[in-house]
């Protein structure tokens, strides 16, 4: 007999799912970024300015820390440890 999950109020598990799926990296392109989160790529680009998800920049693009990007799924809003410079 199959067992559905049960249904939280926070973030759905799936979309946390993803982010642990993403095997053996810990920088994610801005597009991985989007696509997991299911938002555009200017939606990421204007939390990054507003400081709620703090971005590695390598030249003229931006890199996200997976624990950044789960954490802004599971609170709403990634701790900011080492800037978005």
């Amino acid at each position: 007999m199959l067992h559905k999950p049960a249904v939280s109020a926070g973030p759905s598990q799936s979309m946390t799912d993803t982010i642990s799926i993403l095997p053996g990296r810990d920088l994610l392109t801005l597009s991985e970024v989007a696509d997991t989160l299911r938002m555009s790529r200017m939606t990421i680009h204007r939390l990054v300015r507003r400081g709620r998800l703090p971005a590695v920049r390598i030249t003229r693009h931006f890199r996200f820390h997976r624990k950044d990007v789960a954490a802004l799924l599971r609170d709403g809003r990634a701790p900011t440890i080492y800037g978005t410079s």
